[in-house]
């Protein structure tokens, strides 16, 4: 995989990848939610949820709440391990096999339906099988999130939205104060639009996987592993349409040589 195919973010081809990813978090985010009663695309509530169950000497379920975040990271762990630590050896990175990993992680859930091994969708938040889930969940998100924070050097994360919103707000203030027509205003303005679609996306997932998983139940997180095998096609495409633009580029610029042309006769006296 060509990392340079995400350089440009805001690229047309590039924004419906972003879009994608940030409506299957929200998705992901919200089949969580009405699962096991917690969110799973963002690691922030789960400080206080420790902090409350410490307060309150439920040790165990401190320690429960504590493993969340940890699966979080060692998702994003697995994704700096086959993106960043790849770009630093000078190796092409497996984003593709990150996002089959996800689709693998969503068709587990989706069979533990059939062999009701994770036992009542929406059920509290207090058995073992529940506490796989949600370390299942959280664990995929870290490493959607890490795939492509590292791919486009943190400026795209898809899976929450503290730090689109915190960028958005900064570069509203940038944008009011830099002169109309400077190059650097107009770079932002375009981001704070890619941002604002992000929001919109995440939310759209969101608003979805509750009508989905409503009828559904657990059988709705096929919808994600779908979207990620989607997804391992279009950015094969992605690469794919990148390699030939380099290539029409490369040759375009190779000017072929001018014939020399024949030294002239010396006519006889």
């Amino acid at each position: 995989m060509n990392i340079d195919v995400f350089k440009n973010v805001v690229a047309p081809r590039n924004q419906v990848l972003w879009l994608i990813l940030a409506f299957q978090s929200g998705f992901m985010n919200a089949g969580g939610y009405l699962a096991v009663h917690r969110f799973v695309s963002h690691i922030t509530g789960y400080g206080t949820y420790v902090g409350v169950a410490l307060a309150q000497k439920q040790y165990l379920g401190a320690f429960e709440m504590a493993l969340a975040p940890l699966f979080f990271l060692a998702g994003a762990i697995v994704a700096g391990w086959i993106v960043d630590r790849k770009m630093i050896l000078g190796e092409a990175p497996n984003i593709e096999g990150g996002i089959i990993t996800l689709a693998a992680l969503n068709l587990f859930i989706y069979l533990g339906e059939f062999s009701e091994y994770l036992g009542t969708f929406g059920e509290p938040l207090v058995l073992q099988r529940d506490f796989l889930l949600l370390f299942i969940l959280c664990f995929a998100c870290g490493l959607q999130n890490g795939l492509f924070a590292g791919a486009t050097k943190g400026q795209i994360r898809t899976t929450h939205l503290t730090g689109p919103v915190t960028d958005l707000g900064i570069n509203i203030s940038k944008i009011l104060t830099l002169r109309s027509g400077d190059p650097e205003r107009s770079q932002l303005i375009a981001m704070n639009w890619l941002r604002v679609k992000i929001i919109v996306a995440f939310s759209g997932g969101s608003l979805i996987a509750a009508l989905v998983f409503t009828e559904l139940t657990y059988e709705g997180f096929a919808v994600p592993c779908a979207i990620s095998l989607y997804l391992v096609w279009y950015i094969r495409r992605l690469n794919h349409s990148h390699e030939l633009e380099k290539r029409s580029a490369t040759a375009t610029t190779i000017v072929p040589a001018e014939p020399k042309s024949a030294p002239n006769k010396v006519e006889a006296s």
